[in-house]
């Protein structure tokens, strides 16, 4: 199957490019070979920790020990106006960015979830008193924070996927329609760049993230489990045919 990159992408992998692996000039990411730079570094007669710190604090820059460009690994666009000194990284496989089957699948859900609540009146009834009950229980707050927010979508996908009746438990996983949807990861993707990420509410607050590029085609596969479907004892096939 093919799908089409529609904005901007980053799903991290945990890792950050830090101040001394890259060097913002103007409207480009120069990453640099971090080892040739502390060699370089370490004939001048410094020490590479202090320089480290030095640049980590926003004292130094990359560019005061050594022309980027000699020792650069890539060079990548920067779409943002305003230098970081750490980068979120993209998740990679062998140095190259891709999207997990999981996040196609968590898109898929999200989609899916989404046109059941928008189609379904009592369920988007639900949903709003929900949400507005959950609030006045947090009145001193006047708001749900992270922890209230993940309970709530728990609660409103139980209703709509997890109608299986494999085990007595509705929560239990098990119970997911979608648990029959397998997903893979798509192949490499080509086109990615550095962008400025902004926070609604915030301030002036903004990360640094690398991201796929918007409008990229990238094939990925998926296909069903029939075994999960209906081939299993109580397979939610069967399960669904009492509704």
């Amino acid at each position: 199957m093919k799908l089409e990159i529609l904005t901007p992408v980053h799903i991290g992998s945990g890792d950050r490019y830090l101040a001394t692996d890259f060097v913002i000039k103007r409207d480009k990411v120069v990453f640099i070979n971090s080892v040739r730079f502390f060699e370089e570094v370490d004939k001048k007669g410094l020490d590479p920790i202090d320089v480290a710190k030095e640049i980590g604090e926003g004292k130094k820059s990359i560019e005061d020990f050594v022309d980027p460009y000699k020792i650069k690994i890539r060079v990548v666009p920067f779409n943002g106006r305003k230098p970081g000194r750490e980068i979120l990284a993209h998740i990679k496989s062998q140095g190259r960015p891709y999207i997990p089957g999981s996040s196609i699948k968590g898109a898929i859900r999200t989609a899916l979830l989404w046109k059941e609540v928008n189609d379904n009146r009592d369920l988007l009834d639900w949903t709003i008193n929900h949400i507005k009950g959950k609030i006045r229980g947090r009145s001193k707050r006047g708001y749900l924070d992270r922890r209230d927010l993940i309970k709530l979508d728990d609660e409103l996908e139980e209703r709509v996927f997890r109608k299986a009746r494999l085990t007595e438990k509705r929560a239990d996983p098990k119970n997911d329609l979608l648990r029959a949807l397998r997903t893979y990861d798509s192949e490499f993707v080509d086109g990615h760049s550095i962008y400025q990420i902004n926070f609604l509410g915030m301030g002036n607050f903004s990360v640094l993230a690398e991201c796929l590029d918007a409008g990229q085609v990238v094939e990925f596969e998926m296909n069903i489990d029939e075994f999960a479907l209906d081939g299993a004892p109580g397979g939610i096939l069967q399960q669904l045919e009492h509704y």
